[in-house]
């Protein structure tokens, strides 16, 4: 597996990770779906962030998805 195999992979499962947050957030208690969103909003920043120093495409972005 190649290093930028890896780091998409790393990607998908931040962006995997921040929807299911959004998702529990519907269900869950307002303060804690308050944190939810904002974790999720954490985890897209960090991947916006990755892909911008990594300098993919937009093509090749999980973000294109």
């Amino acid at each position: 597996m190649t290093l930028a195999t890896r780091s998409t992979i790393d990607l998908s499962r931040l962006q995997h990770r921040a929807i299911s947050l959004r998702r529990l957030a519907t269900s869950v208690d307002p303060i804690l779906a308050n944190s939810y969103r904002r974790r999720a909003s954490e985890l897209e920043l960090e991947l916006w962030i990755h892909v911008v120093r990594c300098g993919l495409t937009p093509e090749d972005s999980p973000l294109a998805a």
